[in-house]
């Protein structure tokens, strides 16, 4: 408790927590029981990457209160950024999810991360995320370099251009509320 305030936040991170479906499930479910049998309300978070089954997102949408959803872009930049494990395609999934986050109580997040290719077009991928999915928040994160963005021949975009597009892409965000 803080301050008479009886609350439990529960965030879950690191990976995808949902590889590992049914535990998030369980600890959803206790921590809920838990805390209802004690008095305590309940804030549930998760950062995912928004790649799983339908059902899976709908329960996600049903029962978390914040989602954080890495989505950087329009098809084309989302799959040149974060294509599946056999280099397959994941927009078509991503996005599905991303629209039931969209139409469901919780509040989006979306975390979007912008390459030396794709700072350009900041600005259009802030357009279309508020109009497609109404986030309460986007999150525009510059690449962290890594061996494995190396290798993927990515790198960080300009300082100084990422300020500029932020400028711009903020600007938009703002005439979306």
């Amino acid at each position: 408790t803080t301050a008479g305030r009886r609350h439990v936040e529960v965030h879950f991170f690191g990976g995808e927590p949902f590889f590992a479906e049914e535990v998030v499930r369980f600890v959803v479910d206790y921590a809920s029981m838990r805390a209802a049998q004690m008095g305590f309300s309940t804030h549930f978070e998760t950062i995912t990457n928004g790649f799983y089954p339908e059902s899976c997102s709908k329960w996600i949408a049903n029962s978390f209160d914040t989602i954080i959803l890495s989505l950087d872009g329009p098809q084309d930049i989302q799959e040149s950024l974060r294509p599946a494990v056999n280099r397959g395609p994941t927009f078509a999934t991503i996005f599905r999810n991303a629209k039931i986050f969209s139409a469901g109580a919780a509040e989006l997040i979306i975390r979007a991360c912008v390459t030396s290719e794709t700072v350009g077009r900041m600005a259009a991928t802030a357009a279309w995320l508020a109009q497609e999915l109404r986030p309460s928040t986007v999150c525009f994160e510059t690449l962290t370099p890594s061996p494995l963005a190396r290798a993927s021949k990515l790198s960080p975009p300009s300082p100084w251009e990422f300020a500029r597009q932020f400028l711009e892409a903020s600007q938009i965000l703002a005439e979306y509320g």
